[in-house]
């Protein structure tokens, strides 16, 4: 890696990490597109990459959340325990499919968060909600803590934000 490209790495970590901060997830659609078009990383090799980026930099703005008690930690232990066995499932079906496919994938998956984000930016409520525990919700999120895990797995990117 050359000089200019870590420079430029470190550049759209930045700005990945705030926009993963401010929407709450899409960066891994990102980081695939930038390893790839302007590193030259093979697909594989960027979505990995990707997930091991997200991770750190999602880390980072959880904490943020976690310290302001914004973070439902019921949702997150029943979403994320079904999302690990979707995550399994979605990385065995990456070397099943076309590469093509696969990017497209990603950028749609990406292009999708990000209308998500924008749809939920301008239909914000005057007043908070409280959600049910999670419990009362298994049934919806279950299955999409797998079909999440399921995208990341396959793509390296966080899906749509569920709400």
């Amino acid at each position: 890696m050359t000089g200019i490209e870590i420079g430029l790495l470190a550049v759209v970590a930045l700005a990945v990490g705030a926009f993963m901060g401010i929407v709450g997830g899409g960066g891994g659609g990102l980081y695939v597109i930038i390893l790839i078009a302007f590193l030259h990383l093979d697909l594989e090799s960027a979505v990995g990459t990707a997930l091991a980026l997200s991770a750190v930099t999602l880390a980072g703005a959880a904490w943020q959340y976690w310290r302001r008690h914004l973070v439902r930690l019921d949702y997150v232990l029943v979403v994320s325990g079904f999302g690990l066995v979707g995550v399994a499932a979605g990385s065995l079906f990456m070397g099943l499919i076309d590469e093509t496919v696969l990017t497209i994938a990603i950028v749609s998956v990406f292009v999708l968060s990000a209308i998500s984000s924008l749809l939920k930016i301008g239909s914000r409520r005057t007043t908070a909600v409280t959600p049910p525990p999670a419990a009362t919700r298994i049934v919806i999120l279950a299955p999409a803590g797998i079909v999440a895990g399921v995208i990341t797995g396959a793509l390296g990117s966080g899906a749509v934000e569920l709400q």
